[in-house]
């Protein structure tokens, strides 16, 4: 039987954390069952309890550590591993979504397998519009050279992984804070440690806006700048990861070209409500 945990880090409770809310509701209405762990420093707030209370959420009370969101995933997990036994752990951030397709990723769940369960993601705003699919690598093959590339192959949102997995290695790397989700997916696969299966589904959202930790792109990369130096000749060697890249984006072309040509539509529909164009 699959006992799914799911963990959400709660830095404080906004709008986000109330669609986050609403669309685990909507899971559970439509019959998936998991039990939910909500962490973070403001666990101990009676609007935590009334943005998650109607799930039978679980609360636990967290300091943020040097790694913020990891830390905070890392003791969620902890949390449903002893109090749970769950066969298999997931996590999304307060500002994302979990979509009707996580169901079916659920659904590829074994519990007698080593597995990284991944599918579909969008991007969406602020206000929840989508700008598209996130360019997610559907295969086991080429991720590992996709992350050493610097090519995120894989999103954490709707990323199942077996508990037994998560329990046979020492989490998050404490030396990254910004990319320790990637450094993790990469790790299991470079040392076989997972089968990974991809549900050609939507099963979340990951939402784009201002002041997120995934922001700081200075220093999301400088902290890819000195993973990829630590990689470096240890798995892929140069020709196999611009073969990866190259694989990637030939298979991506037809949605690159999409996005293109949606661009240039738009530009052009606002050009000509500002004038720009006669009629």
């Amino acid at each position: 039987m699959i006992n799914l945990s799911i963990c959400s880090p709660v830095l404080k409770v906004d709008k986000y954390a109330v669609e986050l809310s609403g669309s685990l509701k909507r899971l559970r209405n439509d019959g998936l069952r998991f039990e939910h762990v909500v962490v973070g420093p403001a666990c101990n707030s009676n609007e935590v309890a009334e943005v998650f209370g109607h799930l039978d959420s679980s609360f636990c009370v967290e300091k943020l550590g040097t790694r913020g969101v990891f830390d905070a995933v890392a003791q969620g997990f902890t949390y449903a591993i002893f109090n749970w036994a769950p066969t298999h752990l997931s996590y999304i951030n307060a500002d994302d979504l979990l979509e009707p397709g996580f169901a079916r990723a659920l659904a590829a769940c074994r519990g007698d397998e080593n597995q990284l369960i991944t599918g579909d993601v969008q991007w969406i705003g602020e206000h929840g519009q989508s700008f598209g699919k996130v360019s997610t690598w559907p295969w086991q093959f080429g991720t590992g050279a996709l992350f050493e590339a610097g090519v995120p192959a894989l999103t954490q949102q709707g990323t199942i992984l077996s508990a037994s997995v998560w329990q046979s290695v020492d989490g998050f790397d404490p030396n990254y804070k910004y990319i320790a989700d990637s450094v993790l997916w990469h790790k299991l696969i470079r040392e076989k440690r997972v089968q990974r299966t991809h549900v050609r589904k939507c099963v979340a959202s990951y939402r784009m806006r201002s002041g997120q930790l995934s922001g700081n792109r200075e220093a999301v990369e400088a902290e890819q700048h000195i993973w990829e130096l630590k990689m470096k000749g240890q798995f892929a060697p140069i020709w196999q990861r611009n073969l990866a890249v190259a694989f990637m984006k030939l298979y991506f072309a037809p949605r690159y070209a999409q996005r293109l040509l949606n661009g240039r539509i738009l530009r052009t529909k606002v050009a000509m409500k500002s004038g720009g164009f006669s009629k």
